[in-house]
């Protein structure tokens, strides 16, 4: 089959079809057989400025078997960048050092967890010194993003 055959099957059949089951659904979630009409991915949201990617940080701090730590645009805005140290800048903007900051939260964050005890949860919720609680939810697949509740 030629390049022009197959962009033909390819415009013809359409995209192929992904299921529930195919983005991480467990079985017997009664959305796991359906089609998935689009997904809006962590990296869509990073490339959109909604979530920042503090992995590099937070590695570089603690060791962790978490593998992504995101936070939500807001939160970063008001709990990271304030009082962080400029270091310098770029493209007219500033870069700041907001390593103490997240080291912070993910202080509060370890204390709201070892708070809740053993159980295995999937959110957390914890004071941070703001107006609003500060939200922490794992997906189970080795992702903790942090976020304000209205952030959902």
């Amino acid at each position: 089959m030629d390049d022009m055959d197959k962009k033909l099957h390819e415009f013809l059949d359409g995209p192929p079809v992904t299921k529930g089951s195919d983005i991480g659904l467990p079985a017997d979630h009664p959305m796991a057989g359906a089609d998935v009409l689009s997904q809006y991915t962590d990296n869509d949201a990073i490339e959109d400025g909604f979530l920042v990617d503090i992995t590099p940080e937070v590695n570089e701090m603690a060791r962790s078997r978490i593998k992504r730590w995101l936070i939500s645009r807001a939160l970063f805005e008001a709990a990271l960048a304030p009082n962080a140290e400029k270091i310098g800048e770029r493209d007219g903007e500033p870069i700041l050092d907001v390593r103490p900051n997240i080291k912070r939260l993910i202080e509060a964050w370890r204390a709201a967890v070892e708070q809740a005890g053993p159980e295995e949860n999937e959110y957390w919720w914890f004071d941070f010194g703001l107006a609003e609680q500060v939200k922490a939810c794992h997906d189970g697949h080795g992702r903790v993003t942090f976020c304000f509740p209205s952030d959902d």
